[in-house]
């Protein structure tokens, strides 16, 4: 293996290996690249994944339902912004 040249300019790229891959024209075909790979271990008693797998299930899927959620998530955000509006203070960035 070719010895890395630490004085040279670098760049790194982050993220999944198809992220990384789809950058790979910013990358002259001459360059020496050091790859790292980092594994999320994911076990079956996770509490994050455990709890992400219950939101997912509790989740409308009927189209009413989900309708109304949207309406909810509506209001819910006209409700917060209606103080500063009302004072003339700066809205957060709505989505």
């Amino acid at each position: 293996m070719a010895r890395l040249l630490t004085d040279q300019p670098s760049k790194t790229l982050r993220g999944t290996w198809d992220q990384v891959l789809a950058r790979s024209s910013e990358i002259p075909k001459t360059s020496e690249v050091e790859l790292r790979v980092f594994e999320m271990p994911v076990t079956d008693d996770d509490p994050t994944i455990a709890l992400l797998e219950s939101w997912i299930a509790e989740a409308p899927t009927d189209p009413g339902a989900i309708r109304e959620a949207e309406d909810d998530l509506r209001e819910f955000k006209r409700n917060m912004n209606a103080n500063p509006a009302a004072t003339g203070e700066r809205l957060p960035n709505q989505m």
